[in-house]
């Protein structure tokens, strides 16, 4: 009887109003709650399993996301927004590359002076977009140089490079490749 229950309900709510009741939750609850249940719900949050946003997020809900979600969708994430202190779980450094094959955009949120994302620079430059976002007043030269060695080589893909610092003006960096 349950089964039925869902059955009927989302065959017959059109499909704007799960937009309109998407609005009022979080995309990792979205995502959670939705996915896999049937083909009609899958099409229906796909634009969520494209942008996973994981920052602000407990470390109970985001240990089980990793856990039990992260595995089931990774293929289809293009963009991952995530606090510094939780790369380590989001991009364990020896599966990075096999984890998301389509990652294209990583935001960066809450990083300390010194954050984790320092030693996940290398593998960032095989991005498109890198957005930091700092909580501290000012990058000092020892982190400019970090940022500079790791990102700027010659097999950087980088074309956005967003840096937002708490007291001061973003920081963007656009780039425009031109090969001979």
């Amino acid at each position: 009887m349950h089964g039925m229950e869902i059955s009927t309900l989302e065959s017959s709510l059109p499909y704007e109003l799960f937009d309109f009741i998407f609005l009022y939750l979080k995309s990792i609850d979205i995502i959670y709650s939705f996915f896999n249940l049937n083909h009609r719900f899958n099409n229906l949050i796909y634009p969520f399993l494209c942008a996973i946003d994981l920052s602000n997020v407990d470390d109970c809900t985001l240990n089980k996301y990793c856990r039990i979600i992260l595995p089931k969708i990774h293929h289809y994430i293009k963009a991952i927004k995530i606090d510094d202190k939780n790369l380590d779980s989001v991009f364990p450094l020896w599966l990075y590359s096999k984890i998301y094959p389509n990652l294209e955009s990583v935001f960066i949120t809450k990083v300390e002076k010194y954050g984790k994302y320092l030693s996940y620079l290398k593998l960032f430059k095989q991005l498109l977009n890198l957005k930091i976002y700092f909580d501290i007043a000012e990058i000092n030269e020892t982190v400019s140089n970090e940022l500079c060695l790791n990102l700027f080589q010659s097999d950087c893909r980088l074309q956005t490079l967003f840096l937002i610092m708490f007291t001061y003006p973003s920081i963007l960096i656009s780039f425009n490749y031109v090969f001979l």
